[in-house]
């Protein structure tokens, strides 16, 4: 491949801190990072209340930039090495690519992105099994059938009964407002189960929910946990685990909303406290997440910059400028009854296309 997102990676290095992604954990990532088209959105998960600074990492797989195309194949600049090709899931990654990106197929009008995320303990095997998400668009007629064709594309085979049930009994349980925003698979993980983002419920009215669902977990102790985060963020989605039931391990993904980058520093900074102060977050991690949000801009850092991006600058005529914005997308609480809470970050790289007026920092 002419660029990869390793390129694309190089750019945030030197603004990655070791207390999140050490040195060591990047060069882990970089192998897999080289072996995939460059993708304008990506991130990492971290966890927040460990003193080692190893992890997992994410790419976005969107129209708009170019990826579906890279990933089904139909740009000969970015064709993916033999070793990926070569692989039976990673063969249903680029059908599922292809697949949605023809106008015909019942995935092209109905899919909105598609992410892989890769756990990373050490150096990863040339072709790693990912994780898989896909984000169904939203107040479709058919939600339950676009589920059963995207996860029996990515299984090779239609999923149990008994999964889709539950699945079914999620959906029909939404509230007004309340919408599946991601559909997982994970492949790389020994569970028969799908990974349901959901959003969109009040935060007073998700154990509500997850009663309806067949959720068993402790409803005080859930509910302690919400009230005690509901001061510190905007929204919290839940991330369920759906096989022959609602399993009771929940992710808690807290959002905050702001206009600027130096705006979303502010949010951040009560939430992150909060868990400092509750021991799930080390201090030196806090103050990471914080450093980690700003701007890349390709006039003040041409020399690590990917060339592509360069010349798409230069050909959108004067004033345009490649910038990569890093960011917290979201924290998550992992909530399994029995076993202590954990804390996660998801700080995130995206591409954008600025004018001149944007500054770097």
């Amino acid at each position: 491949m002419k660029y990869t997102m390793l390129d694309y990676l190089k750019v945030a290095e030197p603004h990655l801190p070791p207390e999140l992604v050490s040195p060591e954990a990047f060069a882990d990532i970089a192998p897999i990072a080289r072996a995939l088209p460059p993708c304008s959105g990506s991130g990492f998960e971290c966890r927040l209340g460990e003193p080692d600074a190893r992890a997992d990492f994410l790419v976005r797989v969107q129209t708009h930039d170019g990826t579906r195309g890279a990933f089904a194949g139909r740009n000969p600049d970015v064709r993916p090495p033999a070793e990926l090709l070569e692989n039976p899931v990673w063969r249903r990654v680029f059908d599922f690519c292809a697949r949605w990106a023809t106008p015909e197929d019942a995935l092209h009008a109905d899919v909105e992105d598609f992410w892989l995320e890769f756990d990373v303990i050490g150096r990863l095997p040339t072709a790693p099994t990912p994780a898989i998400f896909f984000g169904p668009r939203q107040e479709q007629p058919e939600p339950l059938g676009l589920v059963a064709l995207a996860t029996g594309v990515m299984r090779g085979e239609p999923g149990p009964a008994t999964v889709r049930g539950s699945v079914r009994r999620c959906y029909e349980a939404l509230p007004p407002g309340g919408s599946v925003y991601q559909v997982g698979m994970m492949l790389s993980r020994p569970i028969d189960a799908l990974r349901l983002c959901v959003r969109g419920i009040p935060t007073s009215g998700l154990t509500r929910y997850l009663q309806e669902i067949g959720w068993d977990g402790p409803v005080g102790e859930l509910d302690a946990l919400l009230s005690s985060l509901a001061p510190h963020t905007d929204r919290i989605c839940l991330a369920l685990d759906v096989g022959e039931r609602v399993y009771p391990k929940l992710g808690l993904e807290c959002y905050v909303d702001a206009l600027t980058l130096g705006g979303f520093k502010e949010r951040w900074k009560p939430l992150l406290e909060h868990l400092v102060g509750r021991g799930l977050c080390r201090p030196e991690k806090r103050d990471a997440l914080l450093s980690w949000m700003g701007l890349s801009d390709h006039r003040t850092e041409r020399e690590r910059w990917p060339p592509n991006l360069v010349r798409g600058a230069e050909a959108q005529g004067p004033g345009a400028v490649s910038l990569f914005m890093r960011y917290l997308n979201h924290v998550k609480l992992v909530f399994q009854p029995g076993a202590p809470l954990e804390a996660k970050a998801y700080p995130g790289l995206k591409h954008l296309w600025g004018r001149a007026q944007a500054s770097a920092s």
